[in-house]
């Protein structure tokens, strides 16, 4: 049986795993780890919130880098309440995502949200989004993906699930990720954090940070994304012969070309066909597993 999130402190959304035994990492994956940091240039100063707490890839393995996207998020920004379930108007998760101060968004409310075919596209930075704040059953996102095209973000115990549009439906064709940290028109993408977080039944791949193709990040690194961190999620199912127009595509994640810094720590990959992950041309990225769980049977 699949389990959303394994947290033995925090409630996570729809499921929790059984307290079981600590995850230990063997000492061939923290040599990999250790083997594969190198220190990366240091971020700005004087930052919104720079008194808070960072999030970031501080789990059961200390790297010794500036590689992990730290960053604060909306800790120290306005709290807004998402009061309903709808997938837009005022108290939803959309209006919230959508407001352009740094924010922490919490719950009042526990249960789907239907987002009607239109994904949600992450624009303003400085946000934080608490999904252990819902109430039973948590917080999960269906018909639709959620995507961060800005920087200091940190998305945390959500479900994603876009789910197949079906033949013949206004859906059809369509080819949506579930969670993703996409450098596109909107400015530079860097210091996203996906934390307990689970990416399913997407189209295109489950959860992937991208940019555009054959770019140089030595010369402009904000050119693409960078600094970005999945951590203990579960990455899994992705739909194999749904909407996309390629035909088969399970895939559970993509590093696009030229994507840097990234750390996967602590994830699980599961019953996706390929891309468990793919790292692709000029990335460079950390990736743990817990030996104990298979990772797959393909990358």
């Amino acid at each position: 049986m699949l389990y959303d999130h394994y947290s033995t402190r925090v409630k996570c959304c729809l499921t929790t795993m059984p307290k079981s035994a600590n995850r230990r990492f063997s000492v061939a994956s923290l040599a990999i780890a250790v083997f594969a940091c190198s220190v990366t240039q240091q971020r700005p100063q004087s930052r919104p919130g720079d008194d808070k707490q960072p999030v970031g890839a501080l789990a059961e393995v200390v790297i010794p880098i500036d590689q992990r996207a730290m960053t604060v998020g909306g800790l120290d920004g306005a709290v807004l309440r998402v009061t309903t379930l709808a997938d837009s108007g005022p108290g939803s998760l959309r209006t919230a995502l959508e407001d352009a101060r740094p924010r922490l968004v919490v719950f009042e409310v526990g249960g789907v949200i239907d987002l009607q075919g239109k994904s949600i596209d992450v624009r303003n930075p400085w946000l934080t989004l608490a999904g252990q704040t819902a109430p039973d059953p948590g917080i999960t996102l269906i018909r639709g993906g959620l995507s961060i095209e800005t920087h200091d973000v940190v998305i945390q115990h959500i479900a994603v699930r876009p789910g197949d549009g079906g033949p013949g439906s206004r859906y059809s064709d369509w080819a949506p990720d579930a969670l993703g940290a996409h450098r596109g028109n909107a400015g530079p993408v860097h210091h996203v954090v996906f934390d307990h977080c689970s990416a399913t039944w997407a189209v295109d791949e489950n959860l992937s940070a991208s940019g555009p193709a054959d770019v140089d990040p030595n010369r402009n690194p904000d050119v693409t994304s960078h600094h970005i961190t999945l951590q203990h999620c579960l990455i899994a199912e992705g739909l194999s012969h749904a909407t996309h127009p390629k035909g088969e595509h399970s895939k559970g994640t993509l590093i696009h070309d030229g994507v840097r810094n990234v750390v996967i720590t602590g994830c699980l990959y599961a019953h996706n066909r390929e891309r468990n992950p793919r790292l692709k041309g000029a990335t460079t990225a950390i990736v743990v597993f817990d030996p104990s769980i298979p990772a797959g049977p393909k990358l």
